[in-house]
């Protein structure tokens, strides 16, 4: 051997074979990171389709192949909810709040969770958490659910504030006009309540809850006329099994000029307001 000539014609192929090795290693990482985004991707199709087994599923193959995937557990937790399986709902979205707590959409999902729970003090923390992180791309969804709570503790006032600040951020917000319409009608504003009704179905024209409202509080203010327009858009709307519809023909028959109510339908019920909870699962994705 030629000493330190010998070294120095080895430590350059040595340094080549290093390089090599890592580049290999980020091609393969790349790889995974591809085929765990289509296969996440694959999930929230599975999710959207309603089969749940199978977007679980794929979703746990995504962690198999890359555990610290925040979506991932997002998805999970949400396919978790769906099935109203609370705990691992809950613990799925811990999860990916370990990973990164300044995901605000994560602190709304627990706060919907929590609300099923009954733990109404612990859905509203969540909510409040979620507003607190200025990267919260729709904060209305957090105002108009913590409106909708406090409307179902009787807080009309501060419900207000909660719906207003959901029309500030969000002034087409149709569900957000819907539950302020409902709580002027409380504080029996009722031509306020109809401005906010009327904006309801303007910017949401198949909320049939807004139609609704509309109707009854036209009824409480005598303009049958106008009414009955709103109960024909209920009918028009909603699906034919529907309670809304029975009530609706029946609002009809009373206030005259289209036909009989169906046999056993219900007297009509006080206006609502849009759900505290959501119907379902809100969507996912950064906010």
């Amino acid at each position: 051997m030629n000493g330190w000539r010998d070294v120095m014609r080895v430590a350059p192929l040595g340094a080549a074979a290093l390089l090599l090795a890592a580049c290999t290693s980020a091609v393969e990482e790349g790889r995974q990171r591809e085929s765990a985004e289509a296969q996440l991707n694959l999930a929230q199709a599975y999710m959207a389709q309603n089969d749940l087994r199978q977007a679980l599923a794929t979703a746990q193959k995504v962690l198999e192949q890359d555990p610290k995937n925040i979506d991932a557990h997002v998805l999970m937790g949400q396919v978790y909810h769906m099935e109203r399986r609370w705990e691992a709902a809950l613990a799925a979205y811990q999860k990916a709040l370990a990973l990164d707590p300044r995901r605000a959409e994560v602190y709304y999902l627990m706060g919907a969770v929590r609300y099923q729970e009954k733990d109404v003090a612990g859905a509203i923390q969540n909510l409040r958490q979620a507003l607190a992180i200025p990267t919260y791309l729709t904060p209305w969804d957090a105002h108009l659910f913590l409106g909708g709570i406090l409307l179902d503790q009787g807080k009309v006032d501060d419900a207000l504030t909660e719906i207003r600040k959901a029309l500030d951020v969000q002034p087409e917000f149709g569900e957000a006009h819907n539950a302020l319409g409902y709580a002027l009608l409380l504080k029996q504003r009722n031509d306020e309540a109809v401005e906010a009704f009327s904006r309801a179905v303007r910017f949401a024209p198949t909320l049939v809850a807004a139609h609704r409202n509309l109707g009854l509080t036209y009824v409480q203010m005598g303009k049958k006329e106008e009414a009955r327009a709103s109960f024909r858009k209920v009918v028009e709307l909603a699906p034919p099994e529907s309670p809304l519809v029975a009530e609706a023909r029946k609002q009809l028959a009373d206030l005259g000029g289209d036909g009989p109510a169906p046999a056993g339908a219900a007297p009509a019920g006080p206006a609502t307001a849009a759900p505290a909870a959501p119907p379902g699962v809100p969507p996912s994705g950064p906010r």
